[in-house]
């Protein structure tokens, strides 16, 4: 059954807590880089310039941190050369242009994403120029940083994986076929014994959507033997319960789960 909103704090333990006395496993997925030789071509330009570590970005890696290498390298020729300019920036028509200043709704969202970056933008009396100008550099944005988050993300699933290794049952691997014939892993999903360790590191968290990129391996899952109790797809706020009777519903709603339905299994 589907669960209508975020489960946090307190009613996140207690899910978890229950689900510990059911399940003996747990399974947890790992995506893998579509484009990783572009990321570590800009990766490396910004460490050899930075002449620092990977290790130095990781332990610094926070919000202010990612606004101040994108402010540092917005306009780095080596990052966005000629190629990534006639492929990737374009002026939008006026058409879209209008339509967008009509639309307050997507504007908020551009500006409360901006704004997490440090930037204070407000669309109310941006000329068609201006905003031309600020799609390219928002675009430019998502290159540095989501080049950087997937460092980070790299970083953090494989030491996850390394230490939880002997946990490890089975890795299942899910392969994506490029247009061009291509074959390449997408995602691994790693499945797990339950031991108390893994108990302690799963209670630590504040919510099932925490287990989601750049910062943990993703979408935590529970069996019992090969029945899935629980599956989630933390990137989308998706969390799916299977309730094998009426009480064990009534008890999780007394958990202040709210369900979207009800579907006992």
């Amino acid at each position: 059954m589907l669960v209508k909103k975020q489960i946090v704090g307190t009613a996140y333990k207690q899910l978890v807590n229950y689900e510990f006395k059911e399940c003996d496993i747990i399974a947890v997925t790992k995506y893998f880089d579509q484009h990783e030789g572009y990321t570590k071509k800009i990766i490396d330009i910004i460490l050899s310039k930075e002449n620092c570590s990977i290790d130095y970005i990781i332990n610094n890696y926070s919000t202010e941190y990612l606004s101040e290498l994108f402010n540092k390298y917005r306009d780095d020729d080596n990052i966005f050369n000629d190629d990534y300019k006639n492929r990737y920036e374009h002026k939008m028509n006026y058409e879209s242009y209008n339509e967008f200043k009509k639309d307050s709704r997507a504007q908020k969202v551009f500006e409360a994403e901006s704004k997490k970056s440090g930037l204070n933008v407000s669309f109310e009396n941006m000329y068609y120029e201006e905003c031309c100008e600020f799609f390219n550099y928002y675009y430019r944005k998502n290159v540095i940083i989501g080049c950087i988050n997937q460092l980070v993300y790299d970083y953090i699933t494989n030491e996850w994986l390394e230490k939880y290794k002997n946990n490890i049952i089975h890795k299942e691997d899910f392969i994506l076929e490029t247009t061009n014939g291509k074959k390449m892993i997408e995602r691994s999903k790693y499945y797990l014994h339950l031991t108390e360790n893994l108990k302690q590191e799963i209670l630590s968290k504040n919510s099932i959507y925490d287990w989601c990129f750049p910062l943990s391996i993703e979408n935590i899952e529970f069996y019992k033997k090969e029945n899935c109790r629980l599956l989630s797809v933390a990137h989308e706020n998706i969390l799916d319960i299977f309730c094998e009777n009426e009480e064990e519903y009534e008890f999780l709603e007394s958990l202040g789960i709210k369900f979207e339905d009800k579907d006992i299994y």
